[in-house]
């Protein structure tokens, strides 16, 4: 195997449980999020996006396309739960 392929492999399972555990945390905190959790959650999600346009471009291997589109399910869920408006804060405005 290649070395490359090794590291890129490592380095999407890395981030994909960052972006899951992200997402879990932004779940389970009951308060509004801050404006630097939603910049973030936004970042993260613009990377992965680029990263699986960069693997379908490229045309590498398909376990390292599967990974890029599992992380870009995760952070896409940490933009949601960001931006989420809750339910007791909606009922009180």
């Amino acid at each position: 195997m290649d070395r490359l392929f090794v590291y890129e492999l490592l380095m999407l399972v890395f981030l994909n449980a960052a972006a899951l555990l992200f997402a879990l945390h932004l779940r389970r905190s009951g308060e509004r999020h801050p404006l630097t959790a939603r910049l973030l959650s936004l970042a993260l999600s613009l990377a992965f996006i680029c990263g699986t346009a960069a693997n379908c471009a490229n045309g590498v291997h398909v376990a390292l396309l599967l990974l890029s589109i599992l992380g870009m399910g995760f952070s896409c869920a940490a933009v949601c739960t960001a931006f989420a408006e809750r339910r007791e804060d909606a009922a009180h405005e």
